[in-house]
């Protein structure tokens, strides 16, 4: 919810400014077109990550979420002048979206004694090459101020990243072992172990090959807004993903659909072609 109100705060400021700037300056409108043709910017930010998660068959724990965690944003960015106010921006970066997968309430059976509850949980740090396509208006406020609200569409492509499994204290009688751990999200082939057996309701070990956890190729809408003070550039973004990234062992395709939400606040330095 303050990832919307951070959005539409930014657009009533954009809204808001511009009708100051046009009861300011009469009729001449051109006062609010940029003056530049090209800017070519350097950016670096946090992102906050919380996936969606939904499941098309039932599943085994019904506590299942993801939580918001923080990772982080850089890369460079390109806006070109289409006409007037109208811009297109698009750039490439490399993005960290961190995100916590909760298991909720877990409690350990060997068919005699019930131990628990347990909390286990899972990190993922995947990490993506991502190059938005957007189109935004963008309105100068002063020779100072420059304010830009945009929305389009992201590609995105996970080259690395890391899970890490911590099972809430259970150790051996927990639901999974910490070889459910993952080298690589997008490309792991290592195996993991369960230690629960449905039909004898006993702990037991099994050894399974795992391919890996998540689809490499992502996309989905993105929105953004801004401003710039002199060559000084801030902004906030939201990615949000259509396509459902998972696979393999740790979130089965016929059961799991999910897809990645990411909100950004980027700090960077922009250079102007007239």
């Amino acid at each position: 919810m303050y990832r919307k109100l951070m959005v539409l705060l930014a657009f009533s400021v954009c809204f808001q400014a511009i009708i100051s700037q046009n009861i300011i300056g009469g009729t001449d409108k051109s006062s609010i077109t940029p003056n530049h043709k090209l800017a070519i910017g350097v950016r670096g930010g946090v992102n906050y990550s919380q996936w969606s998660l939904n499941w098309t068959k039932q599943a085994l724990i019904n506590d299942l979420a993801f939580a918001s965690k923080v990772g982080w944003r850089a890369g460079v960015s390109l806006d070109l002048k289409l006409w007037r106010n109208l811009f297109f921006e698009s750039g490439l970066y490399y993005s960290v979206k961190t995100t916590r997968f909760d298991y909720g309430e877990i409690w350990a059976t060997d068919g005699k004694d019930t131990k628990g509850p347990y909390y286990p949980y899972y990190i993922f740090h995947p990490g993506y090459l991502e190059m938005p396509l957007m189109l935004s208006a963008q309105f100068r406020i002063s020779d100072m101020l420059l304010l830009q609200i945009g929305a389009g569409t992201y590609i995105a492509y996970g080259i690395n990243g890391k899970g890490k499994y911590n099972d809430g204290g259970a150790g051996d009688e927990g639901f999974m072992s910490e070889d459910f751990n993952v080298d690589n999200l997008f490309r792991s082939t290592t195996t993991w172990k369960m230690h629960y057996d449905e039909t004898t309701q006993t702990t037991v070990e099994h050894e399974v090959k795992k391919p890996s956890s998540f689809r490499a190729l992502d996309y989905g809408f993105c929105f953004n807004a801004g401003m710039s003070i002199k060559r000084i550039h801030l902004d906030v973004c939201y990615d949000l993903g259509l396509r459902a990234i998972n696979q393999g062992a740790v979130f089965p395709d016929p059961m799991f659909k999910i897809k990645t939400r990411s909100f950004s606040i980027n700090l960077g330095y922009d250079f102007y072609v007239e």
